[in-house]
Parts: C-alpha cells; structure tokens; sequence
C-alpha cells in the first residue's frame, strides 16, 4: 500500500558512507523492541558478534534504553513501525522523513476497528516511544577509515510532529504528521543494512503472534539472499528474544512459530531442523529458504484443515538437480544415520518436495532420539515421510503398506 506523500518540503536524498554503517543494524531487529518486559527492567540487553580488524570476531554488546516516561515499546509500537516501514519502502526511502499523513491514516492501515480517543492515543504513544528510546550499542563496527572500533548511541527517530486545527491534539488532524529517522537509522538503510518484509502485506502481518512477528523479520533478513541460515538455538532466543525458562521450552516455542510460519505460507521459510553444534554441546536450528515462485507473495486464505506445513501439489514441484537430491540425501542422513536405507532416501530426495522433507526431519529431531538408536531415527522419518507422501498421492516404496 502507498500512502500520498504531503511534504510540506523537500529533502534531497543523500549520499552516505556504507562503511559507517557497517554495524548493520538489521543484526539486532527491531522486532526484538516488542515484547513483554518484566516489571523493573531498566534495559534490555543482547550480545552479538561483528567481523573486526584482520578478520577477527569480535563481541558486540547491545542496550537498549526506555522512553523515561513511556517506558519501552509494545507489541502495539512493533506494529506502528511496521506500517512506518510499509509507508517507507512504497516511497522508496528517498529521504529520512516518513509521511504518514495523521494517526487515523495509521489506525486504518492497522485495521484497528475503533478511532475512538483511546486508540488516538494508543498509536500517539507508539510514535513518542520510538522517538525517546535509546540504543547503546559498544564495538558497534570497525571504522576502517579511522582505524578503530566504535562505541555508538543513538535514537532510531529524531521526531515526530503532528498538525492540527482543534484545541485538542486528536480534533481536527491535517494530513501533515511525519516521523524523522535518526542518521544512524537513515544510513544503515541507505547501506542496505536494514531489509523490509517483501511479499508480505499489512493482513498477513497482523494474524501472527508477537513471536512469529519478530521471527518473520529476523528471516527475511537473514533468508534475503541466502538459501539458508544457521544460528545457535539460545543466541536466536536471546535476540528474537523467546523468553522461556529453559533449552526445551525455548525449542517449543521456536519449532511452534515455525511450523505456524510454514502453515500460513511466509514466503522465506520451506523449513527447519535442529542440529548439535560444532562442539556437540550446544545447538542450531537451520533454516531453509522457500524457492522463489510466480504469484508467491499472494496469501492463500486460512481454513481449519491445512496441513503442519504447506504442501505444494506435484505437478507444481520443480524438477530437482542430481546435485540438490544429493544434499538432501546428505541432510537425511545426518539426522538419521540410517546409512543403510540410502537408496530409500534417495528416491524421497527425488520425488518429494524440499520443505516437505525438513518437516519430517523436524520433527524427527523434536523427538530427540538417542543417536544410538540407529533404527528408530530411520523408521520414524519413514513413517513420517510415507506419510506426507500419501496425502499427496506419491509412491515412494509400492511395498510398503499404507
């Protein structure tokens, strides 16, 4: 959706330096802005890593501070910034200033039912927060330049006007308001650092939850240009954040918003699974991009019979490489180690959809079988997978009865 432009001026656009910006502000999402905080949370935190000096990595530690009345944002204010970022991008960040025309423009494009005070108010106070917030950000990038690492604290908007004619701010609204992004902000989108969510429109947005919002935006950066991305399970908790009390719960509450990602047909994600880390002490969850398709950004409607993940008909299913049935093969068997029925996976490679196949190796990781237990990871993938395949009418195996 494009909303008019009412510049009362005009910016030039500016040229920036991308090695300023380089700390890539899309590393720390905003979505991770919207949660629920504790009661006495005085910042909220989070750890990362950049590429510093000959190639080093180096930590890079994140505050972020409270608007000093408002306090921090809400799932309210992660969905004002969305639809800033919607206006945006239809107006091709030309210059730093977001015309939104008034709070009730923004209430409509919410698809908020009341334009009531309270709701005025609501979305007023979204704006304010994310003007008055402040972000500390230490190691921020390396200056090759200046030859140094940069501490760095900055707001993500400078300020937010509003016009009217009434006593009162909510009477009388002229189609003026508009919300200036901070030079920080401003530069790391010129540098290409921030990436908005294409194919994906203001409806879809707003059914999911909170945490598939922020995991929404955390992918479609991340799965942007990569066919896939890895990161370990409790840093991506930390960043998203998913607060849970421990790894398990910390996984339920990931394996749930992918699997709802999948089901309502997000354009990035064909699928996932988990993996131990390098140092077999740790985890990753690995995620799959979805391939590009024509007409894919168009949202299928939601029934109460879709599958877990949605399956594409296979007539529709491009025919795979030697190379890509490979890898899937590969894949298959580093959670299996059911080297045995290779011949068996490779025909599943081969007819059966790539998202599909994650699926059932999701979900036979979520099952946390004991690597020992060769058989039982074998048998429970071909369970699974006979299955999916089944409800699509493919044969894999015309011994096996169904």
């Amino acid at each position: 959706m494009k909303i008019a432009p009412h510049q009362p001026f005009t910016i030039q656009k500016q040229r920036v330096s991308k090695s300023k910006y380089e700390m890539n502000l899309a590393e720390f999402p905003l979505a991770f802005l919207a949660t629920r905080i504790p009661k006495n949370t005085e910042t909220l935190e989070y750890q990362d890593t950049i590429t510093g000096k000959d190639g080093l990595e180096i930590p890079r530690h994140w505050k972020i501070y409270p608007h000093s009345k408002l306090g921090f944002p809400t799932p309210s204010t992660q969905a004002t910034l969305f639809e800033l970022f919607q206006i945006w991008a239809c107006n091709d960040f030309e210059s730093p200033i977001i015309n939104f025309g008034s709070i009730y423009e923004l209430i409509k494009l919410r698809g908020l039912a009341q334009y009531d005070k309270k709701t005025y108010e609501r979305i007023r106070r979204d704006l304010n927060i994310l003007v008055g917030i402040t972000i500390e950000a230490k190691n921020a990038f390396w200056d090759n330049e200046k030859g140094a690492y940069v501490d760095k604290t900055f707001h993500l908007f400078e300020e937010v006007n509003f016009y009217h004619k009434g006593t009162h701010s909510y009477q009388q609204p002229l189609p003026f308001a508009h919300i200036k992004a901070s030079e920080t902000l401003y530069g790391s989108i010129e540098a290409s650092g921030l990436i908005t969510l294409k194919h994906v429109d203001s409806k879809f947005f707003y059914k999911l939850t909170p945490i598939e919002q922020r995991l929404a935006l955390y992918l479609g950066k991340m799965l942007y240009k990569a066919i896939e991305h890895r990161r370990d399970v409790m840093k991506i908790a930390q960043q998203l954040p998913v607060l849970a009390k421990s790894r398990r719960h910390v996984k339920e509450q990931l394996t749930k918003a992918c699997n709802s990602l999948i089901t309502k047909n997000f354009p990035y994600l064909a699928g996932y699974y988990y993996e131990k880390g390098v140092n077999k002490k740790t985890e990753n969850i690995r995620f799959f991009k979805k391939p590009s398709q024509k007409n894919q950004q168009k949202q299928e409607p939601e029934t109460t019979t879709k599958p877990l993940f949605r399956l594409s008909p296979p007539k529709q299913q491009a025919k795979k490489d030697t190379s890509t049935q490979a890898l899937l093969v590969q894949d298959i068997l580093d959670v299996t180690h059911d080297y045995k029925s290779r011949d068996y996976y490779q025909i599943v490679a081969q007819k059966m959809s790539d998202q599909v196949i994650y699926r059932a190796l999701s979900e036979v990781k979520a099952e946390d079988i004991p690597s020992g237990t060769v058989r039982n990871r074998g048998a429970l993938f071909t369970n699974l997978i006979e299955r999916y395949a089944s409800e699509q009418g493919i044969t894999l195996n015309p011994k096996r009865k169904r």
